[in-house]
């Protein structure tokens, strides 16, 4: 009785895997499988979301406050960090330290204060803005046809319209507070 090698691609079945691989890689190369999405200017992008962010703006407008008040606290904490070293240190009076402690105790609160609310406030606002697109683009898959989803696959139209919505999820959350 003859043995076959355990090499892989020995026998026919990984010969036909092999090649129904290659014929798909090919065809993956050669032709395209899935269009690719057309470019879209920014400025389109906003005309498109900003009603659905319009009842956020008053909050988006603090957010942004709150996310140029927390690099200048930081500021004001290595100035007075310098001014620890400058009057307390070098000197060695240790009277200065009596008003710069507390105040450097502030701005630490205050910093702790303002990440915590930018924080909370950016989620929140950019939570809200998804459930009213989500509200929004299921109220409009209900009113498409029976014959729009004969013609779809059900995985199709809940795959892509999760993972868009993910992808706007992710520019909105994180995209627009690294653009500020």
């Amino acid at each position: 009785m003859r043995r076959r090698s355990a090499e892989p691609g020995s026998d026919g079945l990984s010969a036909r895997l092999r090649a129904a691989v290659c014929r798909l890689l090919n065809a993956a190369e050669g032709a395209e499988i899935v269009r690719p999405v057309p470019q879209v200017a920014v400025r389109e992008i906003f005309r498109t979301f900003w009603p659905y962010a319009r009842p956020y703006r008053g909050w988006i407008v603090v957010s942004v406050v709150l996310i140029a008040v927390a690099p200048a606290i930081e500021g004001a904490k290595l100035f007075m960090i310098k001014v620890i070293v400058d009057d307390v240190l070098v000197p060695g009076d240790i009277g200065p330290f009596l008003w710069i402690a507390p105040t450097l105790l502030a701005l630490t609160l205050a910093g702790g204060v303002v990440s915590f609310l930018d924080g909370y406030l950016s989620t929140w606002v950019g939570q809200r803005f998804l459930l009213s697109l989500r509200a929004s683009f299921f109220r409009h898959l209900q009113t498409l046809s029976l014959d729009f989803f004969e013609r779809r696959r059900l995985g199709d139209v809940v795959s892509r319209l999760t993972s868009n919505i993910a992808a706007i999820e992710s520019f909105v959350i994180s995209g627009v507070a690294q653009l500020v």
